[in-house]
């Protein structure tokens, strides 16, 4: 077939040479018969190369004067390819700068006279990028029988209420980040009184919450 423009494409361009890059169906003895790139002879100047592909080899052609081409150097001819297939994993190494926000927080001692049914408050300090704090009380064997209590922090303070627990020792009060486990604080233990009770009049005298007489 006879030559192809559309085929024709520069690879580098400079001051001093053109790689061109042509492609076809033709054989290389076809490319090198004179006048196949007579179309071309405007785009070609001598110390031009042109790596020509065609249907037989592989190679890289001299353009000459007159747009004239020179028999060049066979870089690869058609035959039984050796062919490699290779699979390789790309690492493209990223850096990525990022600032570490602290987060820490410190409930507050609990109030005394904590009472068994009556509110009471708990508060705790934050530090850094803590949001909201969540409040729970403890028993004696570290288990959660109130809470969460979540509430919003303002000014570095977060205050919650909280109800006194059956009465007995060894509760305790743990705050935390609501929105990161690992920053938490708990307070020392602590007792729920039982509540006062009046004593009462009874028709044979002043008895006292237990029902025992005070005075007859």
């Amino acid at each position: 077939m006879p030559f192809d423009a559309r085929n024709l494409a520069a690879l580098i361009a400079s001051d001093a040479t053109t790689l061109w890059f042509y492609r076809t169906t033709d054989t290389r003895a076809a490319v090198l018969a004179p006048g196949y790139f007579a179309a071309a002879a405007d785009r070609l100047a001598q110390g031009h190369v042109i790596l020509a592909q065609t249907s037989d080899s592989l190679s890289l052609l001299p353009v000459r004067n007159g747009a004239a081409v020179g028999n060049g150097l066979v870089l690869d001819v058609v035959g039984g390819p050796l062919r490699r297939d290779i699979t390789a994993a790309l690492s493209v190494p990223v850096a990525v700068a990022a600032a570490a926000t602290g987060r820490a927080l410190r409930v507050d001692a609990p109030a005394p006279g904590i009472t068994e049914g009556l509110p009471f408050s708990v508060g705790a300090s934050t530090f850094g990028a803590v949001s909201s704090v969540a409040f729970r009380l403890l028993n004696a064997a570290n288990q959660v029988i109130q809470g969460p209590v979540v509430v919003p922090v303002a000014a570095g303070r977060a205050v919650a209420t909280l109800t006194g627990p059956a009465a007995g020792s060894g509760y305790r009060i743990r705050a935390q980040d609501a929105d990161d486990a690992d920053a938490r604080s708990t307070s020392a233990t602590f007792a729920s009184a039982a509540p006062m009770q009046l004593a009462s009049e009874g028709g044979e005298g002043l008895q006292g919450e237990g029902g025992e007489t005070l005075l007859a």
